[in-house]
């Protein structure tokens, strides 16, 4: 059986179009919904919900903790411990809660894999924010050097672990780095997972199926550390540009997914996703896709009124 994790924490509609949105392109797969402590609804409302409106390819994990950004692991590996409780998984697929699917195929794509994930080897001084707290904590490096392993991140959304690495892996994040927990905020599930499995010796099968906006964002965003060095000195002046920039590329907004690039994916276009095929961090270069593992998009509104959520449930 073939378990997705996926944190939700608003809108009981939104929740079921994306559970529609798996039905319909991954049926084979159940999908763990773990409600974040924080929402303003109950499971028991959730279920109901969902049973009202005929959806029927979901488990809802009873445990609930804050998964705000920055903790977002501690909710997958919550969902893990469900899914191992269920004696009948092979493998789990990580998704978030902005993601859709958009085209057929997934299914013959997984069927030979166990797992998916990047190999985004990590190096001091990267323009990738993240990548220089994750050096910096210390219960992390220690934990990976028990097996000589170095940091090698990649995407959550779309990676995919087999169930014996994922038991291993969740025992060791208890009694290795739990105990030594820093208090350093940043996106731990897209180093974890990935380090772990390349420090046993795991060679993905594959990567993840998800073409995500933010790579297109940082894409954009790191041209201009490259033109504009002064934007990686860490004085006041510098940051105070850096911010700036960035506010004005979120504003500009010609990052986000569109329609085009929905229908680029179905049709199988590669010309149109080349300039983003590989990126780099500023010290070194890693692929994040090839066409034909492109299987959904990330991000979607959670809004019904969207015209990208609308466009991909209509057809």
């Amino acid at each position: 059986m073939i378990y997705v994790s996926l944190p939700v924490h608003e809108k009981f509609d939104v929740i079921a179009n994306q559970l529609q949105n798996f039905k319909k392109y991954l049926p084979e797969a159940m999908i763990v919904l773990h409600l974040s402590a924080g929402a303003h609804f109950s499971t028991k409302e959730l279920d109901g919900f969902l049973k009202l409106n005929r959806v029927d390819n979901y488990i809802i994990n009873p445990v609930q903790l804050n998964a705000a950004w920055g903790s977002i692991i501690e909710a997958h590996l919550s969902n893990v411990e469900f899914v191992l409780q269920q004696g009948d998984a092979q493998k789990v697929i990580f998704h978030s809660s902005n993601d859709m699917l958009i085209r057929e195929g997934l299914s013959s794509y997984l069927k030979d894999k166990t797992f998916l994930f990047h190999h985004r080897e990590v190096f001091p001084k990267s323009h990738w924010w993240p990548a220089n707290v994750a050096i910096d904590d210390i219960a992390f490096t220690d934990w990976l050097s028990v097996y000589g392993g170095a940091i090698v991140a990649s995407q959550i959304e779309g990676s995919m672990y087999g169930v014996d690495f994922l038991r291993e892996f969740n025992d060791q994040y208890q009694w290795r780095y739990k105990k030594s927990f820093s208090s350093l905020s940043y996106p731990r599930e897209e180093f974890f997972f990935s380090s772990l499995a390349r420090a046993f010796g795991i060679v993905a099968d594959g990567l993840p199926y998800v073409f995500s906006e933010v790579h297109r964002f940082d894409k954009k965003l790191w041209a201009y550390y490259e033109n504009m060095p002064l934007l990686l000195n860490n004085n006041p002046l510098s940051k105070k540009i850096k911010k700036q920039l960035i506010d004005k590329l979120f504003d500009y907004g010609d990052y986000k997914i569109s329609i085009k690039d929905i229908e680029a994916i179905r049709n199988q276009d590669d010309r149109h996703f080349a300039s983003i095929e590989y990126l780099s961090d500023g010290n070194n270069r890693w692929r994040i896709h090839t066409i034909d593992n492109l299987f959904a998009v990330k991000r979607v509104p959670r809004m019904m009124t969207d015209k990208i959520r609308q466009y991909i449930s209509s057809e």
